[in-house]
């Protein structure tokens, strides 16, 4: 009877933890986050990358500012200006107006494409505008055309329908005012014939179309008919765009607002327009005639590093719009801290409810290792790592190869084909069995590659297809190991967070068949970021053992490394992996390594049909010498037996394995933090029924809780 009381009292305690600290956030679930020039407070804003990192946290829209450039192209940009986020100065130092500023008008998207985009910076003094963000002239990023990005949407869309994950777009159509001056005055017709070849054409659709000129948006509506849902954008009294003949106090009165609301269907209006200070806080007039008038609000820019006043923090600021003036949506640098705070709430009811109890045991998650950066994009650009970055991965992974001028491409296999289009860019520089080796290009060669998602070679197949289209007229680009460790180290300095990266060096062997030794290259390209001791941000692995005992003992390097294994027959090196997977061989290996990463199939037997049968030494022998086990590669879409979360859980409860190298670090880690908390919950006298029975209600409150931020949404 006491422990049946007990049970009960759990109960109760559990209900009004939820009840007093969790109504608003469910409330707070529905308002829309829309990652302002994608997640721009950690990465240089409008690159695929930012974008990627924006959809990777969470977002449920992002947004692209447009301008033209000078063959009429639609290009993702903040401003009529190219000079503050890009190289355009250095590049193209004489074609400035005599104001001395280079527009993005006066370029073709061809000479767009060659500049480097970088985090946003003042074109007078050339510093960082945000100095704590990605810093200035790290890694290589792009400017896109708006065909791209809705490509990149839509391509991301189609690889996570079953997460359920479809992010819209919220396009801005840039000074229609300074377009029409250049003789542009169709503009916004060119805007949304793209979006029509993009079925974006209805109120419906996953789009806003947005602007701070409230006369374009009328002829749009008027004039052009459109029916998407447009939204007015209003500038607080600082920022009023010197080309925009609107008239601003006029649309902010009563009267304008009641005018605006015959073609509009919300506002975007800086977030000091929305509030009164006295004493305290209070909702502004214009904040009141338009929830008069029935529309919806989005304001902007939320950013966590900017100045917050007259708010005392971010959170405090959130609180405010979000759960007293209920605004249906917000613009932000910083998606992540958005959409963590509706979650922040259950962690701490958690974490009380574990506390009260008193029973709470520590337990380790696994790391987990974006294999490639994700599945959702194509395998090691930037923006899949990026990604790989936003869902929370431990560590990333990504493979090197020397080209012909010994520079270190990002690259899983030792050919082009099947990730580029190298055979229609270089037809004739194929070798007899048709291949086209990365060790024949140099990098300038390489730089005018696009890379697609995996596809086989002279077939054309794509061998995921449900991932992201191969067929896509995005352009991705390789990129170089320093462009990859720059990302990183810019990651971790904008996010205050510490990522690692693990490094394959891929068939040494093979390169030393060409007198170059790629090991060393990689250790000297470290070294120039001072990245050489074991507590370094940065692990080193690859399927060459004996490479791994040369890096060790005549390179001398300190930094970690881990043992690759597979079959002997895949002739991926000279190495006996037979004897390497055996006690005595594993016993010498940790001498060298702090972990091995073996195929799943050494650490577990399967039988035909993908069940398994039974654990493997692997596991046990290298723990017991002191080392790590990371299987690969988990993925989703590819996988022994009938459930994947089933496979991850009887590698982790009873493998005991310490990681995953997987595709899908989201979906494993969700799995993780899931499968902890009830872990922690078990915790409660296990062996009760009463207990299994709070468990089990636990259990049901929380997913629904879950499920209710998951997708709860006006839209």
């Amino acid at each position: 009877m006491k422990d049946i009381n007990l049970s009960i009292g759990f109960i109760i305690c559990f209900l009004i933890l939820i009840f007093i600290t969790n109504v608003k956030s469910i409330k707070s679930s529905s308002v829309v986050v829309i990652g302002h020039r994608g997640a721009s407070g950690y990465l240089p804003e409008h690159t695929l990358s930012a974008k990627a990192l924006a959809y990777g946290q969470g977002v449920d829209y992002i947004e692209q500012d447009v301008v033209l450039s000078k063959d009429n192209v639609p290009i993702v940009i903040h401003d009529i200006y190219l000079d503050e986020i890009s190289n355009v100065a250095s590049q193209y130092p004489t074609r400035n107006r005599s104001d001395g500023r280079f527009y993005a008008i006066d370029f073709t998207v061809a000479e767009i494409k060659t500049l480097r985009a970088s985090e946003r910076f003042s074109h007078q003094t050339g510093k960082p505008i945000y100095p704590k963000r990605f810093p200035l002239n790290q890694s290589t990023f792009h400017l896109v055309t708006l065909v791209e990005e809705l490509e990149f949407i839509t391509g991301l869309n189609k690889a996570n329908i079953d997460n359920n994950k479809q992010v819209g777009v919220y396009v801005e159509i840039k000074e229609p005012s300074y377009h029409r001056n250049e003789n542009r005055s169709n503009f916004s017709e060119i805007v949304l014939d793209i979006l029509r070849k993009y079925n974006y054409t209805k109120r419906t659709d996953k789009i806003f179309l947005q602007c701070f000129d409230l006369e374009e948006l009328q002829r749009i509506r008027l004039q052009l008919q459109s029916d998407l849902k447009l939204v007015g954008l209003l500038p607080d009294n600082k920022h009023r765009n010197i080309y925009s003949k609107t008239d601003y106090t006029y649309w902010r009165s009563d009267v304008g607002i009641e005018d605006m609301s015959t073609f509009v269907d919300g506002i975007g209006p800086h977030y000091s327009l929305l509030y009164e200070q006295g004493n305290t806080l209070e909702p502004s007039k214009l904040y009141n005639d338009v929830r008069k008038n029935n529309l919806f609000i989005h304001p902007y820019t939320f950013r966590n590093d900017a100045d917050l006043k007259p708010f005392a923090t971010f959170d405090v600021m959130l609180e405010f719009f979000i759960d007293k003036l209920k605004v249906d949506g917000l613009f932000t640098d910083h998606p992540d801290k958005t959409r963590k705070r509706g979650v922040s709430r259950m962690l701490v009811i958690t974490i009380l409810f574990l506390y009260v109890l008193g029973r709470v045991q520590g337990v380790a998650r696994p790391l987990v290792i974006g294999h490639r950066g994700t599945a959702y994009l194509p395998e090691l650009t930037l923006a899949s790592q990026s990604m790989a970055y936003a869902y929370g991965a431990d560590i990333i992974e990504i493979d090197v190869c020397l080209s012909r001028d010994n520079q270190l491409i990002v690259i899983h296999d030792i050919y082009l084909d099947g990730v580029s289009n190298v055979a229609e860019i270089f037809p004739n520089r194929n070798h007899s069995n048709g291949f086209h080796y990365v060790i024949d290009f140099d990098l300038a060669e390489l730089r005018r590659l696009s890379i697609r998602e995996r596809f086989i070679p002279f077939n054309g197949t794509q061998v995921f297809p449900l991932r992201f289209p191969s067929n896509t007229n995005i352009s991705f680009h390789l990129s170089t190991l320093n462009e990859t460790i720059e990302l990183l180290l810019g990651l971790n300095h904008a996010t205050r967070q510490r990522r690692q990266l693990l490094i394959e060096i891929k068939k040494p062997e093979y390169h030393s068949k060409y007198n170059k030794s790629i090991s060393s290259i990689v250790l000297a390209t470290l070294n120039a970021y001072n990245l050489i001791q074991p507590t370094d941000p940065v692990i080193l692995q690859t399927f060459h053992i004996e490479e791994l005992m040369h890096i060790r003992r005549n390179l001398g390097s300190k930094l970690r490394l881990f043992a690759l294994m597979t079959w002997n027959r895949i002739n991926e090196s000279s190495s006996d992996y037979d004897f390497y997977r055996s006690e005595e061989g594993i016993r010498n290996l940790s001498n060298i390594v702090q972990a091995l990463a073996p195929n799943h199939e050494f650490v577990v037997n399967y039988d035909s049909n993908g069940t398994i049968l039974g654990v493997t030494n692997l596991t046990k022998w290298a723990h017991q010498y002191g080392l790590a086990v990371y299987p690969y590669t988990f993925r989703q879409d590819l996988f022994p037996g009938k459930s994947f979360e089933q496979l991850i859980a009887y590698f982790w409860d009873t493998v005991k394995v310490d990681g995953f190298i997987t595709d899908h670090p989201n979906v494993i880690l969700e799995y993780l933090q899931r499968e902890m908390t009830l872990t922690n919950f078990t915790t409660i006298n296990p062996n009760s029924s009463s207990s299994r029975f709070v468990l089990s209600i636990m259990i049901l409150i929380f997913n629904i809780i879950v499920m209710s931020k998951k997708f709860t949404g006006p839209y």
